[in-house]
């Protein structure tokens, strides 16, 4: 039973947590303060991805044949975003001394999801985003959408 994927992840965060507070130097003020930015950045990315799927999804329903530039650069704001947000999440629960328990245990990994998710979605977005690369073009709509919904669930 411990060999599970999940006990696996489960130790792997724990490690991870063990190695950033071991290897912050001194009182680790600075880290404490990153950490505790967490619930201020973290809705930065949550309304600029859910924003930027629902017009896209209202340009999937007019048919256009490119993507929104507002949702575009907003999916790119958001991925930079969350990465940050999913990294001071880390710091936070590391600093405040929360336990591992399922419900952080799944808000980290779908946060880490999340930004993972919104950087591959602008990438693609990159490749498609004129709308020749009929593929890349609806794998990033269709991939914005999926990942807002994983960032509203993992908030």
């Amino acid at each position: 039973m411990t060999d599970s994927p999940i006990w696996l992840l489960s130790d792997f965060s724990a490690n991870l947590s063990l190695v950033l507070a071991d290897g912050v130097g001194g009182d680790g003020r600075w880290w404490r303060f990153l950490g505790r930015l967490h619930p201020l950045i973290v809705h930065f990315p949550i309304g600029l991805a859910i924003v930027a799927a629902v017009v896209e999804f209202v340009n999937i329903l007019r048919r256009r044949g490119d993507a929104s530039p507002f949702a575009f650069t907003a999916t790119g704001f958001a991925a930079v975003a969350a990465c940050f947000a999913a990294w001071f999440g880390w710091l936070n629960a590391d600093f405040e001394g929360a336990n591992a328990d399922n419900t952080l245990f799944l808000h980290r990994w779908l946060g880490v999801a999340a930004a993972v998710g919104l950087v591959v979605v602008f990438l693609v977005g990159v490749a498609g985003r004129d709308g020749v690369r009929l593929r890349a073009f609806n794998g990033y709509r269709w991939g914005l959408i999926v990942c807002a919904i994983v960032v509203g669930v993992g908030s």
